[in-house]
């Protein structure tokens, strides 16, 4: 766990430590190794902006147009005294992403709702090579199962864990986009504010070898040692068969709860 390098939420809009990002392009290259931080948008993942410190005051620089919603974010760190990250604003309501995508309450009555954190930390790389992120206790334990699962010689990786609202909410647009209808998709996928992956304590794991987020999972060597030994760290099967939440079963998520 990497606890110097943390994740900042607010708004649609995140708040990434620049040494955690590749640039997207050779013009950006620069601006963004020598920058503190990086502001992202929270759905698209899009770099809008640079954050770095001249003569002890945080300096932003724009690199694409920022929601008009979100420019009194980056004024008031513009304003704090030396450090860019000491502003404490308020996350974004999960409501609103849901009238977008026409889900209503009666589609979630059974599931229990989650609020996103403003401060994450690294808790170290997906199986892509993705900053995983984390609160502070779930990174932790994560950090002490893998290790013992390793001790016992059982391989497992990272697939996901920490989901914006806003993050979500893509999730949903883009399996629209295909045809999938509200329903399909919330078999598998909880609406924007309901997803344990907003509290940063849930995470997908995976199998070497293995595809990520399918029920083979369940027959891998890393499923067995989970059903053994996830309880000692604090993680739980969130969506065993036939759970009370309506969601397909998911062998893949675990949840830290201790």
């Amino acid at each position: 766990m990497h606890k110097d390098l943390q994740l900042r939420t607010f708004g649609t809009l995140e708040l990434w430590p620049s040494a955690t990002l590749r640039a997207k392009s050779s013009a950006h290259a620069r601006l963004i190794s020598l920058a503190q931080n990086v502001v992202r948008s929270a759905g698209h993942g899009d770099y809008l902006a640079v954050i770095s410190e001249r003569g002890g005051k945080p300096s932003i620089r724009k690199l694409r147009h920022i929601p008009s919603t979100e420019q009194l974010h980056l004024r008031r760190w513009k304003t704090t005294q030396r450090n860019a990250a000491r502003c404490q604003p308020t996350p974004a309501p999960a409501s609103g992403y849901r009238r977008a995508l026409g889900i209503h309450q009666h589609m979630t009555a059974t599931q229990p709702s989650f609020r996103q954190p403003e401060r994450l930390v690294l808790a170290g790389w997906d199986r892509y090579g993705r900053p995983l992120w984390l609160v502070a206790t779930a990174a932790r334990a994560w950090t002490r199962m893998r290790r013992a699962a390793e001790r016992a010689g059982i391989a497992m990786d990272a697939i996901s864990a920490f989901r914006s609202y806003a993050h979500q909410s893509m999730i949903f647009r883009r399996k629209l986009q295909r045809g999938q209808s509200l329903s399909e998709i919330l078999r598998v996928n909880t609406a924007p504010g309901f997803s344990e992956h907003h509290s940063g304590r849930a995470i997908d794991i995976g199998y070497p070898g293995e595809p990520p987020a399918e029920t083979s999972f369940e027959h891998t060597p890393a499923f067995g040692w989970l059903c053994a030994n996830a309880a000692r760290f604090g993680f739980c099967l969130s969506y065993p068969p036939d759970n009370p939440y309506g969601i397909d079963y998911e062998p893949w998520h675990w949840c830290w709860r201790a």
